[in-house]
């Protein structure tokens, strides 16, 4: 698990550095009401991954740890090819009504992003296959070639006079086809050579995994929200901010794909135990990271002059990176109960949590702007971990208690 979790955190990091670097690029080529429009396009382009990704990400992940040669898995992988076209028509209707909503006379400027989304989603989800094989390297170097593509496809475009928001977003669909390309021709020998399940039956379940991602994404609707509520330069702020911590929402992210598998074949008290002391110390080390960033931001925003028309957005920053904790317990909590055969409760905790989120955030743009949507978004964060932890905590009780027959647990759920 710890070499998987190096593997994926290492390599989503050095991604969301290359994306952070280039979305930093857009903002300082354009100002923050333009952000803002970008921004809240790309955080409806990602719910839409969500909706369309049909809980497969995970259910790929889980379903191949526990049986490797199921019909299962190609049914889902056939599932995957069946809906990018559609995700990538609704993607274009998406895109043009968001800049439509918002103005700023981008018009088509925003489109080849739902390139982007459609290959995206395409290719994190085959990823899944070489994550549950224990390839988390060619997973890894496929996430960073995908990024280096589009950073450096984003230079070349902007030095060729290129408009810089239509330069981010042929940059971001080469990268992500050149990703998916890669990804599918990589797992093609690797899948069952049988018959696959029906189509239907995965999708039933595979359903409470897509409530779960479909509630987790539905967050990043709150840069549209806040745009709407509190104006487009407060929405260009927030949504600075909140893409600036990105690729350290990716670490929890990483932590959680690298589990999955492993706490789907966890059985017993002392198995779960083992995996439960590796994630204590992974997650402090991850909060203290997080803290030490949160002090260190605002000499950050000194050292680079260029960022000075986003200063207003340095507290947001610091608000989100102090929740973030939150955020990396909430998601190993998430792996955890979805191993354990608990994804229902996992699903409605996360819709329960994302309306909390959303509705925070509109109100706390009104009352505070960015800073007032940062406290709701990582308030959001708060509420998950304590529930989530809670229902583990029940979990493991219910594993100590459990009577043995010769020596071996007899399983018994926990129930609502």
């Amino acid at each position: 698990m710890i070499g998987a979790f190096a593997w994926l955190t290492t390599g989503r990091l050095a991604a969301a550095a290359l994306q952070a670097v280039t979305f930093g690029a857009l903002a300082v080529l354009v100002g923050p009401a333009e952000l803002g429009v970008v921004g809240s396009a790309v955080a409806v382009l990602t719910v839409l991954q969500a909706v369309f990704d049909l809980g497969l990400s995970a259910y790929v992940v889980r379903t191949r740890a526990e049986a490797p040669d199921d019909g299962r898995v190609r049914a889902a992988v056939v599932l995957n090819r069946l809906t990018t076209a559609p995700l990538l028509a609704a993607a274009l209707v998406a895109a043009w009504l968001v800049t439509a909503a918002l103005g700023d006379g981008l018009g088509a400027a925003v489109l080849p992003l739902a390139v982007w989304a459609a290959a995206e989603r395409n290719a994190e989800t085959v990823a899944g296959v070489a994550i549950a094989d224990g390839r988390a390297s060619l997973a890894t170097a496929n996430l960073v070639v995908r990024r280096a593509v589009a950073a450096a496809g984003f230079a070349a475009l902007c030095a060729a006079g290129t408009d810089p928001v239509l330069a981010y977003g042929v940059a971001m669909a080469a990268g992500s086809l050149m990703s998916v390309a890669w990804l599918n021709a990589a797992n093609r020998t690797r899948l069952p050579e049988g018959g696959r399940a029906p189509l239907g039956h995965v999708l039933r379940e595979a359903r409470p995994f897509w409530v779960n991602t479909v509630a987790v994404q539905a967050r990043t609707l709150d840069v549209p929200v806040v745009a709407a509520t509190g104006g487009a330069v407060v929405g260009g702020l927030y949504s600075l901010a909140s893409r600036a911590t990105v690729p350290l929402r990716l670490v929890p992210t990483s932590l959680a794909l690298a589990l999955l598998p492993h706490a789907t074949r966890a059985v017993g008290v002392a198995a779960r135990r083992r995996v439960l002391t590796h994630l204590a110390w992974l997650v402090a080390g991850v909060a203290v990271a997080y803290l030490a960033l949160a002090a260190w931001v605002p000499a950050l925003v000194d050292a680079v002059p260029v960022l000075d028309e986003y200063r207003p957005a340095v507290v947001p920053v610091q608000i989100l990176l102090l929740a973030l904790p939150f955020g990396a317990v909430a998601s190993v909590c998430t792996a955890l109960l979805q191993g354990y055969g608990d994804a229902a409760f996992v699903s409605r905790a996360a819709v329960a949590m994302s309306a909390v989120c959303l509705v925070g955030a509109g109100v706390g743009a009104v009352l505070a702007g960015a800073e007032g949507a940062a406290v709701a978004f990582g308030g959001a964060l708060v509420l998950q971990a304590a529930l989530l932890a809670t229902r583990l905590v029940r979990h493991h009780r219910a594993e100590d208690e459990r009577p043995t027959r010769a020596g071996a647990p007899v399983r018994e759920e926990v129930r609502p």
